[in-house]
């Protein structure tokens, strides 16, 4: 997702699936995971660190479970923090749930940063896939 000017819990189709106030959290299903999916792996990199507010993190996780990739990575320093994986958080989209993104901050609205998120899986019986959102 990209943010500019649209608020969160904006009416553009464009911008689906925000929920929350702004300068608080907001909470949205970040990227599609296929049924049947095992996550492998993933990262969330800190591009460029986020600047203006107070306070900046990032979590992944499910609906339900929240932080369950990722707790409240720090989005106010660049670098890669790797998804958090065990038996469970692996399996943890085997049912078609979305990876769903909470960033938080305090105070203020970033006034820059950009965080890339990263997963990668595998599906059963495919050799080559090539999904698309």
């Amino acid at each position: 997702k990209t943010f500019g000017s649209t608020v969160a819990a904006s009416t553009d189709p464009a911008e689906t699936l925000l929920t929350g106030p702004v300068a608080n959290t907001v909470v949205f299903d970040g990227m599609f995971i296929p049924r049947g999916a095992v996550i492998t792996g993933g990262e969330v990199i800190v591009e460029q660190a986020y600047v203006g507010s107070t306070a900046a993190t990032l979590s992944v996780g499910i609906a339900g479970s929240t932080t369950a990739l990722a707790n409240a990575v720090d989005l106010k320093t660049a670098g890669r923090t790797a998804l958090t994986l065990s038996n469970v958080t692996q399996l943890l989209c085997n049912d078609g749930a979305n990876i769903r993104l909470t960033l938080a901050y305090t105070v203020a609205n970033a006034t820059a940063g950009k965080a890339r998120v990263r997963v990668t899986y595998t599906l059963d019986g495919r050799i080559h896939e090539a999904v698309t959102s």
